[in-house]
């Protein structure tokens, strides 16, 4: 079979590993967003693509897309703490809380809903199982058994190949990712809009493997080009 398959998709890539250092951090849950509400309109957070798309596919501007109360935030920031990570999803602000008698003092705010610590995740070794799967014998190469699982050979065959789509991938570890042959035509395509790690709130370090490149092959499975060897 001769295909020619150029993923013309662009992409985000978001460094948030599956462990995280975060011994004394919390979230810190707010009961509304009657403020955001009030102050915002969705044009002020949501660009043009995306009021279109929203449009186009009946998705509707939902209370969790508003940016949280700015008042909320202002007063954890006058009460000297830093707020680390901000979720509009959550409602919520993480911040680092060295005294845990200052727990009670925030859990007091008329406007604070819950404070609970920052998770820490850790991956475990895991056995690893041989399996003897058939392999189709064409350009996807040995990548063909992934994208079968999810008939995604099927989905290219009839001319759906990602075109106008934009895709957060939202993981961990994407490592050599820049300089890996499989991801060439991202890079040169330009189809790598951005990248950020959100963790240490820096660029991403492709040198840097924290999980076992997780993300790397997740990003594969949709983005890699290699004929022969992997088709995402």
């Amino acid at each position: 079979m001769n295909t020619t398959l150029l993923n013309t998709g662009k992409l985000l890539l978001l460094f948030l590993p599956t462990f995280m250092v975060a011994q004394n951090r919390y979230w810190v849950s707010f009961t509304d967003k009657i403020e955001s509400l009030e102050q915002y309109k969705p044009t002020d957070f949501l660009n043009a693509t995306s009021l279109q798309r929203r449009s186009e596919q009946g998705i509707e501007i939902q209370v969790n897309d508003y940016p949280v109360s700015p008042s909320y935030k202002n007063e954890i920031l006058q009460m000297g703490y830093s707020i680390y990570r901000e979720s509009r999803w959550l409602n919520a602000v993480s911040i680092q809380i060295n005294e845990t008698h200052n727990l009670k003092t925030i859990k007091e705010l008329v406007f604070v809903k819950s404070v609970q610590k920052v998770k820490s995740y850790y991956r475990e070794k895991v056995e690893t199982i041989q399996n003897n799967f058939v392999l189709d014998e064409s350009d996807y190469g040995p990548s063909f058994g992934q994208i079968a699982q999810l008939n995604g050979h099927l989905l290219h065959e009839q001319g759906f190949k990602g075109a106008g789509k934009t895709i957060a991938v939202i993981d961990a570890s994407f490592f050599r990712v820049n300089t890996l042959t499989m991801f060439n035509s991202l890079w040169q395509n330009n189809q790598i809009l951005d990248t950020w790690d959100f963790v240490l709130n820096q660029p991403l370090d492709y040198a840097n493997d924290t999980i076992g490149s997780h993300g790397t092959m997740v990003l594969s499975c949709m983005g890699g080009y290699m004929v022969d060897s992997l088709i995402g």
